[in-house]
């Protein structure tokens, strides 16, 4: 594939030469005539068709009844899709070859590898006792000591806050290492500190394993200029007509903002315990939003942060993707989650949702580099990234255990190939992933480093949870166990269906919770839907021909990313959720852009055949991937910004109208203690009422179908001010009573913008303040 980028085994555990440059074979225009035959006509029509055909099926399968017209077609476009796949082993022998010498270096037996581990751990702390470097791991320990006392009360203090930061500063100063070349390298050399505060990576000797930094990408490169074009349209997406759409809060954004309210008067919680226990993150981020923005608190206070996230995860999207396959794969994935609808739905709504793809990609990112290269500053960025994603949202808890999965994963494959004697095969199109080797005591050295990275910050609400395990895990395991609701009698057979229905969610049947999705709708538009069908085939068609370790990797994101949904064993009603596997998303949209650049790939390749014709290559081959993806975007526009903005405000009560009425009479001379909400089952959170109304801390309901309630309606007409009552149309009852204890009271019905959302407004007595409400 032309431009795929070729990745350095500067790093990699043990003596290494470079990995050799692919063979003239395998690159686009190269080698003889033959090579063409892979690349010609007849496959590109082929990969043409299958994209076609699956974008029809897609179109024909979501949502719709007749599921069984687009499996055909799927099938149909599966055919020619493999059709399109080569059909060799391999691209050639050099190839081949050149795996199984890279095997050879990482995964064989060095020397170093038959050193015992603990020997290899002896030899490595041996070499810090030096007279005041002996006192950086006590002082570590002493201070994160300190903190976990400190932390007992589940507030932040500026005691236990230094004494964590300091801990976590002092770890990452001894861990980190700087690359041979760098200003702060050769300033920390030239003073002697080399080896006492910042582990540089030196040309001392075999065992050093040199690297250096990598450029960066050119500001005005096209590779640039594409990451910044997909950053804009995210953008775009994210943050457009943000203050109208969503249009209503929910009661989870009350509760929400009244933390926020605690947070900017003061109170600084580890875990708030409101509405069955929440991360603390994104609360002090909108508080931070909030003051720094100078917004009220309300609901576009949440969405600004929760959007600035979703725009951060794309640049980590393209590169993961990079970092796993290569450059085009980076770009359409990252392209592709731009203009989803179901990234840019979780992340406007201002709830807790997008965290888990903002982090989930780095982490992933970091840990495939860890992979590859087993630099410590790698291992030390995951363990930093898993650890901050922990204070954010509840399905983050998978992370850990999908990294422990992965590294485990990996040593069994790193064991069977030095077993074996196998090398790590390869095809013509992608060469298998290159990876150091687990079989190698600096590899668990550095996860062990990075292990205790994530720890150190996972810290304040690691004393949590071990002082408060209850209100900790009550959110995870009222769902996953009997915590709240006796499990299915046979609830094995209930997570696999609920594995069945996750998997689905993608082209067939989603989310049906409708503040979170347009009920019933895949999460996937038509185009992003058929490319990820295409490109799950060819994973796992590269998986069974190849072995191929990305994939495997990938298949084995999907399975645990999707478990906060999946194991929604009590509810499984409430499965499958587009929330709490919202961390899938990366790894979705990495599967996804696969067929769109194999596709291009291939047309590139076929020009590079006719000199003449080579410069049209790339544009004709980028102009129809533009195409897809506009009309992805236009898709994903109409879904979310007409579909989804109609269906929300029809779910959602009409709050922000009955604000703007309070906003009205305290406006015109009314007191926002003389406003009163009469509730109503399933009608307006009063909270949401006074948050629109600008008094957060508003909470004057006045609950008539309770003898509390009609004794304190009795009361108010002792005084004369001018009261207003906000009452639900259905609620005739409280109608009546209204007009008895005030006489000289009038009503009007407030005419919604939403069909079936009016509302009564009664003001006692009766006055010019209607007048000059101006409603």
């Amino acid at each position: 594939m032309a431009g795929i980028d070729q990745p350095t085994n500067a790093g990699a555990a043990g003596p290494t030469r470079p990995i050799p440059s692919r063979p003239e074979s395998m690159r686009p225009g190269g080698g003889d005539r033959r090579e063409g035959v892979a690349h010609g006509p007849r496959v590109v029509l082929l990969l043409s068709g299958a994209i076609g055909v699956a974008i029809c099926a897609q179109a024909v399968l979501a949502g719709s009844p007749y599921a069984v017209d687009g499996v055909l077609l799927y099938a149909l476009a599966l055919l020619l899709f493999r059709a399109g796949l080569p059909s060799g082993k391999a691209g050639s022998n050099e190839s081949a070859n050149t795996s199984a010498d890279r095997v050879g270096e990482s995964v064989g037996a060095h020397p170093q590898h038959a050193r015992p581990l603990a020997l290899f751990l002896l030899k490595e702390g041996l070499s810090r006792l030096r007279p005041w470097a002996a006192l950086r791991i006590p002082t570590v320990l002493l201070l994160a000591g300190g903190a976990w006392v400190a932390f007992g009360g589940n507030q932040f203090t500026l005691v236990n806050v230094a004494l964590w930061l300091s801990s976590l500063a002092l770890f990452l100063a001894d861990c980190w290492e700087l690359p041979v070349g760098s200003a702060s390298g050769f300033v920390l050399a030239a003073v002697g500190r080399t080896r006492s505060v910042l582990r540089i990576r030196r040309p001392d000797g075999p065992g050093r394993h040199d690297w250096v930094r990598r450029r960066p990408v050119p500001c005005g490169s096209p590779t640039a200029l594409l990451i910044a074009l997909i950053v804009l349209a995210g953008a775009l997406f994210r943050f457009s007509e943000l203050d109208r759409i969503p249009a209503e809060m929910t009661s989870d954004h009350a509760e929400k903002l009244l933390d926020v309210w605690d947070v900017l008067h003061g109170d600084r919680p580890i875990f708030f315990v409101r509405n069955t226990g929440r991360e603390a993150f994104h609360f002090y981020l909108a508080a931070a939003t909030v003051a720094v923005l100078q917004l009220p608190v309300d609901h576009l206070a949440l969405k600004v942060g929760t959007s600035a996230f979703g725009v951060f995860a794309l640049p980590w999207m393209y590169l993961l993707g990079k970092e796993l396959y290569n450059r085009q794969v980076g770009l359409m994935a990252a392209a592709l989650m731009a203009v989803s609808f179901w990234h840019v739905a979780i992340v406007r709504v201002g709830l807790r949702f997008p965290f888990a793809p903002a982090f989930a990609a780095p982490v992933l990112y970091f840990l495939v580099r860890a992979f590859k290269y087993n630099r410590r500053n790698d291992w030390l960025l995951c363990g930093l990234f898993t650890g901050l994603a922990l204070h954010t949202y509840t399905p983050t808890r998978v992370l850990p255990l999908l990294l422990a999965g992965l590294v485990g994963l990996k040593l069994l494959l790193d064991w069977w190939t030095v077993r074996k004697g196998r090398a790590e095969p390869g095809d013509g199109d992608q060469p298998a992933l290159r990876e150091t080797s687990a079989m190698n005591p600096r590899f668990w050295l550095n996860a062990f480093l990075g292990g205790a990275a994530a720890l150190l910050v996972f810290l304040p609400l690691g004393r949590f949870m071990v002082d408060h395990p209850q209100e900790f895990w009550f959110r995870a395991l009222s769902r996953a166990t009997d915590a709240e609701r006796d499990l299915p009698a046979n609830w094995v057979m209930t997570f696999l269906d609920n594995v069945k229905n996750a998997l689905l969610m993608f082209n067939y049947r989603g989310d049906v919770v409708s503040v979170n999705t347009v009920p019933g709708s895949p999460t996937l538009d038509t185009v992003s839907g058929a490319l990820f069908v295409l490109g799950a085939a060819y994973i796992l068609w590269r998986l069974i021909r190849y072995g191929d370790r990305a994939s495997i990797y990938l298949l084995t994101a999907v399975f645990v990313l999707l478990l906060p949904s999946t194991t929604s064993i009590a509810f499984p009603d409430e499965n499958p959720s587009v929330v709490r596997a919202g961390g899938v998303i990366p790894v979705v949209f990495i599967i996804a852009a696969w067929p769109a650049v194999l596709w291009a790939a291939r047309v590139r390749a076929l020009f590079a055949h006719w000199p003449r014709l080579a410069r049209w290559g790339a544009p004709v081959a980028v102009l129809p991937l533009g195409l897809l993806l506009l009309a992805a975007g236009i898709l994903s526009y109409d879904w979310y910004f007409v579909r989804y903005d109609a269906q929300y405000r029809e779910a959602t009560w009409n709050t922000r109208e009955m604000g703007s009425v309070v906003r009205a009479f305290v406006g015109t001379g009314g007191d926002l203690q003389n406003v009163y909400h009469v509730p109503y089952p399933h009608w307006a959170d009063t909270r949401n009422i006074g948050i629109k109304a600008g008094s957060p801390t508003w909470n004057n309901a006045l609950p008539l179908d309770t003898p509390a309630g009609r004794e304190r309606l009795r009361e108010l007409p002792r005084d004369p001010a001018s009261k207003l009552f906000l009452v639900s149309p259905r609620d005739e009852d409280a109608l009546r009573l209204l007009d008895d204890t005030f006489p000289d009271g009038q009503r009007r019905r407030y005419a919604s913008s939403v069909d079936g959302k009016d509302f009564w407004v009664f003001l006692a007595p009766s006055s010019s303040l209607w007048q000059r409400m101006n409603w």
